[in-house]
């Protein structure tokens, strides 16, 4: 029987020509859960990567700072565990140093990391 499917995403389709002006296309694909579920450990991993610099001694927060990035890394750990392609519900990351994490985050995601 064919592999149930975790989650749909949309794809490109294939451009159409309508009254000389180009369209383009989406479709919805199937993505099996194998792949639905890499992407979602790829996932928590990049955030967790991220979020590294926020551990370190010179990262320039303060010890409760510090704290509240230990127990986001922690909780987006346990999401390896608990979460599923269609039932994921990512910990909110603390306030402080927000700028650095979001460009780190977006740094990884675009060297595939």
């Amino acid at each position: 029987p064919p592999e149930p499917h975790a989650v749909r995403e949309t794809v490109e389709d294939t451009p159409v020509l309508v009254n000389g002006k180009w369209e383009q296309r989406w479709k919805l694909e199937d993505v099996p859960n194998a792949e639905a579920t890499r992407r979602l450990r790829l996932q928590i991993a990049l955030r967790v990567s991220a979020s590294d610099f926020t551990q370190l001694a010179d990262s320039g927060l303060t010890a409760p700072q510090a704290a509240l990035w230990a127990t986001y890394r922690a909780d987006l750990r346990a999401l390896y565990a608990n979460a599923t392609p269609n039932n994921v519900t990512w910990p909110t990351p603390p306030n402080a140093k927000q700028a650095e994490y979001d460009i780190r985050l977006a740094l990884l995601k675009r060297l595939g990391r």
